[in-house]
């Protein structure tokens, strides 16, 4: 049988944004974040694993602990690209979620954001793989199992249109 999903519980507050060797696009600073500055991430040695409209999503390593994070780079050449971002910010790291309210276990949480040379840096915690990577390893998935998986992600779609009034694309 193919493994459940079980997102960790992580927590993140609107003050803990990272300002680091570049800046923060936020004029917040903080220490709370685990990726304290773009300079502690390895882009150079990083391996990219997707791309979309606005850039890319990159495997990188932390210099100093060796953990590995998904950071999100996105080219801030449009206005399009502001909104994507801003937007983006909101729903993984609450400007609209008061520091009461529980962050949603059903999605993945912020370790960091920057912006240095046209281009914001948002790093996340990266996920230990995909569905397709499950199907490919364990072949089909049980109903039991795809129960939980559709269950989360409606979890997840759920607290980012009840709490958040965000609608996910």
């Amino acid at each position: 049988a193919a493994p459940s999903l079980q997102p960790a519980l992580l927590a993140t507050t609107a003050s803990n944004v990272s300002e680091g060797s570049a800046s923060s696009p936020f004029g917040a600073t903080s220490s709370g974040f685990e990726i304290g500055a773009l300079d502690d991430l390895d882009l150079a040695n990083s391996v990219t694993l997707g791309r979309g409209a606005g850039g890319r999503v990159l495997k990188v390593a932390h210099r100093g602990t060796g953990a590995w994070y998904a950071v999100k780079e996105i080219l801030m050449g449009s206005s399009e690209a502001h909104k994507q971002i801003s937007a983006e910010i909101s729903v993984l790291w609450g400007s609209k979620r008061g520091a009461n309210v529980k962050r949603c276990p059903f999605l993945v949480a912020m370790k960091g954001a920057f912006f240095n040379d046209g281009v914001i840096y948002v790093g996340m915690e990266l996920m230990d793989g995909s569905l397709k990577d499950v199907l490919n390893t364990f072949g089909a998935i049980s109903e039991v199992d795809l129960r939980c998986i559709v269950y989360q992600m409606l979890q997840g779609i759920a607290f980012l249109h009840l709490e958040m009034r965000r609608l996910h694309r």
